[in-house]
C-alpha cells in the first residue's frame, strides 16, 4: 500500500515520529515514510509486508498519523485528502500487480478549545488513601486557579493540604 497524505500546513503540523501502523496490519509488516514535502502538508506513506490481510474484518487501521492543531487554525473543516506527491496512490498483490482501488478523502473538524478543570472518575477501597489529581487542560496563558471542590465527609475526609492559605481554604 503506498499513498500520499495531504494536509494544510497553516493548520496541521505532523509531529514526528508519529506516524505508525496501525492495529490492522499483518505480522512482519514494514513502514516507510516519505517526508521531503512535509512543509508544504504532504507526507508519503509505503506500508509493505509479505504477509496478506485477511478478509475479515473488512476494515482495519493500517496507519496511525499524529497531528497537532495550529491554535490560530480557524474553527471547521478542513480537508485531509489522498495524493500522488510524493508516493504514488497504489495497492499491490503479492505478485505486485496494481489491485483496483479506491482512495476515500476525509476531513478533520477543528473546534474551538475550552479551558477545563477535570475531577477523574476513580475508585477507592474503603480505609485507605486516595490521590484525587485535579487536571486542567491548559490554554497557555493562566496564572492561578480558583476553585471549590464539594464531597461527601460521611465518606471521604481530607488531610495533608500543602502550600495554602487555610483561611481561605
Amino acid at each position: 500500500i503506498s499513498a500520499s497524505i495531504n494536509f494544510d500546513p497553516a493548520k496541521l503540523s505532523l509531529l514526528a515520529p508519529d506516524v505508525t501502523l496501525g492495529s490492522g496490519v499483518p505480522s512482519g509488516t514494514s513502514l516507510l515514510v516519505n517526508t521531503s514535502q512535509l512543509a508544504t502538508g504532504k507526507i508519503g506513506i509505503l506500508v509493505d509486508t509479505t504477509n496478506t490481510y485477511a478478509p475479515y474484518p473488512p476494515s482495519r487501521q493500517v496507519v496511525r498519523l499524529k497531528f497537532r492543531v495550529d491554535f490560530a487554525a480557524a474553527t471547521g473543516l478542513t480537508p485531509i485528502t489522498f495524493g500522488s506527491t510524493p508516493i504514488s496512490q497504489l495497492i499491490v498483490d503479492s505478485s505486485l500487480t496494481p489491485l483496483p482501488s479506491n482512495f476515500s478523502n476525509g476531513n478533520l473538524n477543528i473546534t474551538a478549545p475550552q479551558r477545563t478543570l477535570r475531577l477523574p472518575v476513580g475508585n477507592g477501597f474503603q480505609g485507605t488513601q486516595v490521590l484525587v489529581p485535579v487536571d486542567l487542560y491548559s490554554m497557555g496563558d493562566e496564572v492561578s486557579m480558583q476553585h471549590t471542590i464539594n464531597f461527601d465527609p460521611a465518606k471521604l475526609s481530607i488531610s495533608g493540604v500543602s502550600g495554602a492559605n487555610p483561611d481561605v481554604i
